[in-house]
């Protein structure tokens, strides 16, 4: 049960960092930079996943759990007096109030946009979910293997985080989510039409996470400008959103595997991931051009966005 309490706490405190995090890297730098600040956080939080899983698990078999996890708290100790000295004091964003907390999720391109990330997440979690079945019965990878590929997949998104900064400054925000979106659903499409050779279903593999983990940066970059004094909450319920797709689609995927097995996983996350662009789209209805694209590039002519 202690272990269980704190491994709750853990949890509570890590839903708490990342919000606030984002929010305040997107205050500290101005709107046409915003995507890249964010993607800077969000590639803090891929390079911990796909280094920090090795090796906790690595201090885990050498050392044993107990000093893992002293491990991981030692490291947040080190990094608290680095934000509190660092980070400028004085930005405490939107009080939370209930009204405040409806406010966002009234405004339709606000609501919509949480709306998308829950539904990508929900659709790419029925594949990403049961990934490592799925590269074993369909693709034909070894066993042994499924590590490897899973840390390169990883270290791809890592690199795909880092270029949506430049791509957002480029194309703008809601052209980069619209286009990785639609490339994470044609990466599936292609994982179910070409499992095999494997190197075909790694490289489908490789180009669906790469679009997937590419539009997160450019999402919070949205809602930090749709949101104003709002941004950490609207954040918040980002954060939450994707916590909820996961859990939906990790359930979805199960019950899809024991009715059809692996095969049909990367089609049905295809049709979710293409219904969280539609969501999307639907959000972004009535919105000036300029106001849509302005973020990217640097918001040279602003619009009014509900």
């Amino acid at each position: 049960w202690m272990a269980a309490g704190a491994r709750i706490g853990m949890a509570l405190g890590a839903a708490m960092i990342g919000p606030t995090a984002a929010a305040a890297a997107a205050s500290l730098v101005p709107p046409g930079r915003r995507a890249v600040a964010l993607s800077i956080v969000f590639g803090g939080i891929t390079v911990s996943s796909v280094a920090g899983i090795p090796l906790s698990s690595f201090l885990a078999q050498q050392l044993g759990w107990r000093e893992a996890w002293v491990a991981v708290g030692g490291a947040v100790l080190l990094c608290a007096p680095a934000v509190w000295w660092t980070v400028p004091p004085g930005n405490r964003g939107a009080r939370g109030s209930a009204l405040a907390l409806l406010g966002v999720l009234a405004s339709r391109s606000q609501g919509l946009t949480v709306g998308a990330v829950a539904t990508q997440f929900a659709g790419g979690f029925i594949l990403y979910g049961l990934i490592a079945v799925w590269l074993v019965e369909q693709a034909g990878l070894p066993r042994d293997w499924v590590p490897a590929v899973l840390f390169g997949y990883g270290l791809t998104g890592v690199l795909a985080n880092m270029a949506s900064g430049p791509v957002s400054a480029r194309l703008g925000v809601e052209r980069t989510i619209t286009l990785g979106m639609f490339v994470t659903s044609m990466g599936c499409v292609a994982m179910w039409a070409t499992p095999r050779p494997l190197w075909a279903g790694r490289a489908a593999l490789v180009c669906m996470g790469a679009a997937w983990l590419m539009i997160m940066a450019p999402i919070q970059a949205r809602l930090v400008r749709l949101a104003g004094e709002r941004a950490p909450l609207a954040l918040a319920f980002n954060s939450s959103a994707l916590y909820v797709g996961m859990a939906i689609g990790s359930a979805v995927g199960g019950a899809l595997y024991e009715l059809e097995g692996a095969g049909a996983l990367p089609l049905y996350a295809a049709l979710g991931v293409l219904a969280a662009l539609g969501v999307f789209s639907v959000g972004r209805i009535g919105e000036p051009v300029d106001a849509a694209e302005g973020a990217g590039r640097g918001g040279r002519r602003g619009g009014r966005v509900r």
